[in-house]
């Protein structure tokens, strides 16, 4: 595994993909991991019950983010997601989920056996939109919830008017929480939205999204009314034997964005901004512009190409590895350890791709290899991961929309 993982880092394959870090050393990266690598020994601290420099690091997250409580993650947001469900819920109890988020909300709900209703977002070039606050304020309306969970941004950059959501919410006695994943460097220049800390009861974060940190890192934000329930619930998610390694290199991240603060991305909107300029030449790729600077979402539905195969093409003829393709866009990943020469390798490959494809489409997408399953309930949650969005839940009725390019569009849920 390490021959192999070397071989990737000494090829020119450069990443438009977390982890935020972009295999680059700076901050939030750890050497001579050996000899920091330790376990909970006599004056070194624990995690869920801080009393020494983990409690410190700890409250300096929280006031950075300005939140009540914040505890660090070392299993990513998917643990943050199974604590912060089962804190808010009660068992066999009822909770509204938008119908995009990732398929950790479905296992939580699963496990806590939850009478689960979906709110369906709207959808725009195959993406997913935020989330319309009345069509929770009518859900709210209609049945009593424990909880309402929500992910903004989305996988491709749609943040929602948490600060509305969270009003309604608290005025039905409900529990908001926020998968804020991709939204780890939200609040730290002006030009990013509003990180949902500070509206919503619990906020779950994964900084090596977009932050410089080690995969599996993360941070969840929590109120006094969940904090002790959420730590009792991580502590059965979450390993009884948390990397040093990997929470040291969060309080390194975080450290950093404090002493430097919105300087540490100047560059990046420098490089940011020049590629967005390039992007006005593409005639038949369509770049969209999106709520959040750290991703960029390249649609192909008025090209002869699909996603999958522009997708092909940047990796095999140019090198750069994207985040995510669906069925007509991709996703990349851009965080402030990317370099000027990676923008413009990407810009290059995809202007040099554009010009040799055509307006439209030659072929359509054909159901008859699917005929067999359509019409028939799904065993099971079906997604792709990433983004792992469930295009079909248990129990639902499988139909033409969802094999074509796994996009839900409209209200299918079956009791």
């Amino acid at each position: 595994m390490y021959d192999e993982l070397k071989k990737l880092y000494d090829s020119d394959i450069y990443p438009m993909h977390m982890p935020g870090h972009k295999r680059q050393e700076g901050f939030g990266q750890i050497k001579n991991a050996l000899e920091i690598d330790i376990t909970e020994i006599p004056g070194y601290d624990d995690l869920y019950e801080p009393e020494g420099f983990i409690k410190d690091a700890l409250k300096r997250a929280a006031e950075l983010y300005n939140a009540e409580h914040t505890v660090f993650l070392v299993n990513g947001s998917t643990v943050g997601i199974l604590a912060s469900v089962f804190a808010a819920t009660k068992p066999h109890g009822r909770i509204l989920i938008a119908r995009n988020c990732h398929k950790s909300v479905y296992h939580a709900a699963a496990l806590r056996e939850l009478k689960a209703e979906y709110i369906f977002p709207s959808q725009t070039d195959g993406m997913f939109e935020s989330i319309d606050p009345k069509e929770v304020e009518d859900k709210l309306k209609s049945a009593d919830f424990d909880a309402v969970i929500i992910t903004s941004p989305t996988y491709e950059g749609r943040v929602s008017d948490i600060e509305k959501i969270a009003h309604i919410c608290h005025e039905h006695k409900t529990a908001l929480i926020v998968d804020e994943a991709h939204g780890a460097h939200f609040g730290f220049h002006e030009r990013f939205p509003k990180s949902a800390v500070g509206a919503a009861d619990i906020v779950i974060m994964s900084t090596h999204k977009t932050l410089p940190t080690l995969t599996q890192t993360g941070l969840l934000h929590v109120n006094d009314e969940y904090y002790e329930k959420v730590i009792d619930y991580l502590q059965m998610f979450q390993t009884s034997s948390p990397s040093y390694l990997l929470m040291s290199s969060i309080d390194s991240c975080l450290s950093k964005i404090r002493e430097s603060g919105s300087k540490l991305w100047e560059d990046f909107f420098i490089y940011r901004d020049a590629f967005t300029r390039r992007m006005e030449d593409l005639k038949h790729l369509k770049y969209i512009e999106t709520d959040d600077p750290c991703k960029i979402v390249i649609s192909t539905d008025e090209s002869s190409i699909y996603a999958t195969e522009l997708a092909e093409r940047l990796l095999n003829r140019y090198h750069i590895q994207i985040e995510m393709e669906s069925a007509a866009y991709i996703v990349a990943i851009v965080t402030c350890n990317d370099s000027k020469e990676g923008f413009e390798r990407f810009a290059d490959a995809l202007l040099k791709i554009d010009s040799t494809l055509l307006d439209s489409k030659d072929e359509q997408v054909s159901f008859e290899r699917f005929a067999g399953l359509l019409h028939t309930k799904a065993q099971n949650n079906i997604y792709i991961y990433p983004p792992g969005i469930p295009i079909a839940v248990t129990g639902e009725v499988i139909d033409e929309s969802m094999i074509e390019g796994g996009r839900i569009k409209d209200k299918r849920f079956i009791d």
